[in-house]
This record gives C-alpha cells, sequence and structure tokens, in this order.
C-alpha cells in the first residue's frame, strides 16, 4: 500500500537561513526573485495541503444516488476543496499578473527550461491564463475570479449569490433524491453535525457560474491536474531557485 501524499516526502535540504532574505546587496530583480519564490512556495504548501484534503476525504466509494450522512458530507468536502483550490488558484494568478516582470528573470527561465515538457507545458498555460493572453481560455479565469470572490471567500458580500446556489439546486434543478428535501445532521457537536442544504446552496452556485460562463469543464478538470500533489509545475520553480543558490 503506497503512503498517502502528506508522509511521502524526500530527505531532508539544509540552506543557508538567509537564502531568500533581500539585502542591500540585490538589485530590483534579485530582490523580486526571492520575494516571488517565497510566495511561490506558499502557494505549492497551500495547493498540496488541499491535495492532501482531498485524498482523505474522497478516499472510499459511495454510490452516486445514495443519501446518508457519510454520502453528504463526502459531496460537502468534495465543494470545499473545489471552492477553495479555485480560489487559490485565482490568487496565484494574480500574483503571476502583478509580478509579470518576474518570469523574465534569468534565473527563472533557465530553472523553467530543464523542466520536463509536461511541467513547462502547465507552467505555460497557468501563466497564459494569468496574463490573459490572446488565445487562452478566459472563460475559465472568469470562473475561478468569480469562485474566489463569491464561494471561497467574502462571506460577508455574497447573501444573495448563495441564496442564489440554494436556489438552483433546490428549486431549478428538477426532483430527485438530492434535492426533495433539505437536509442537515444536528447533533451535539461539530464533529456529528453538518448542514448539508449549504453543501448544496455552494455546489449549486458553482454549477450556476460554469453554465452562465459557458465553461469547458474538461479544461477546468485540467486545471485540477496540475495542481495534483504529483505534478504540480511551481515546485519545480522553487526547487530550482533554492538550488541555484543554495
Amino acid at each position: 500500500m503506497t503512503s498517502p501524499p502528506d508522509w511521502n516526502l524526500a530527505p531532508l535540504r539544509r540552506f543557508p537561513a538567509t537564502l531568500l532574505h533581500v539585502t542591500d546587496a540585490d538589485d530590483a530583480a534579485r530582490a523580486l526573485l526571492k520575494k516571488f519564490t517565497l510566495m511561490l512556495a506558499v502557494v505549492f504548501n497551500d495547493l498540496k495541503d488541499l491535495s492532501w484534503l482531498s485524498y482523505q476525504a474522497m478516499h472510499g466509494d459511495i454510490p452516486a444516488d445514495e443519501v446518508s450522512p457519510r454520502a453528504g458530507q463526502k459531496y460537502g468536502m468534495k465543494v470545499t476543496i473545489e471552492r477553495w483550490a479555485q480560489g487559490i488558484i485565482f490568487e496565484f494568478f494574480l500574483l503571476l499578473e502583478r509580478n509579470r516582470t518576474v518570469l523574465d528573470n534569468k534565473v527563472l527561465r533557465k530553472i523553467l527550461g530543464k523542466v520536463p515538457a509536461e511541467s513547462s507545458d502547465a507552467w505555460s498555460e497557468l501563466v497564459a491564463l494569468a496574463l490573459k493572453k490572446p488565445g487562452c481560455r478566459v472563460e475559465t479565469r472568469k470562473l475561478f475570479a468569480t469562485t474566489r470572490n463569491e464561494s471561497a471567500f467574502h462571506y460577508w458580500d455574497n447573501l444573495d449569490a448563495l441564496h442564489g446556489g440554494y436556489t438552483r439546486h433546490f428549486v431549478e434543478i428538477g426532483r430527485t433524491p438530492h434535492t426533495e428535501y433539505a437536509y442537515a445532521s444536528l447533533g451535539d457537536n461539530m464533529e456529528t453535525t453538518r448542514f448539508y442544504f449549504a453543501d448544496a446552496a455552494s455546489g449549486g452556485l458553482m454549477s450556476r457560474n460554469v453554465h452562465h460562463l459557458s465553461v469547458d469543464l474538461d479544461h477546468v478538470n485540467r486545471m485540477g491536474q496540475y495542481i495534483n500533489v504529483r505534478s504540480a509545475p511551481d515546485h519545480r520553480g522553487v526547487a530550482g531557485v533554492l538550488r541555484e543558490d543554495g
């Protein structure tokens, strides 16, 4: 049995503690590269943690038509992970867009020139979406932006949006075992309690946005594959900078 993705780690490597510390000796380009590398490492760790959550939550098969606390929580966790992942990916797009000059840094370009073709292609597509280059799937970017703004974060500003998702699930979609009732488990503590109707509203909101933006779900799923713990492209950029300077 293979180890879950949280413990199958490479051996520890040591680097100077000041490796990414910006000093007066650094020019503007090198200072930006250090700060960008640090943030890229945070992005990678965040996405890896979501990959771990996905691994844990999605483990084990449940029939698609099952109506039970276990099935409801599994669906709800899947929706939560998708919301957070799309929100983080859009924040990553903003990181690239607002620091685009670092993408021409010679050190970073040298590192990315050495990565496998699969990772290079993934990085190029992410950059194209971030910078809204001609020919990119702009509707996917809009979906991630909408999810980030309406579903992943900003609870305070999205009462109407979430209610729209509730309406889509329980009113607009035809009657099914999953839409006939608004379900909840009311236990004595957090572990034994879940509001499945809230998960349904979040899922309905994401479904509504996919429909309104005419999104290609195959392309969205490909973006999801890019954050898989075994193939995420941005770790190679971070590792490369560490190896170059360390």
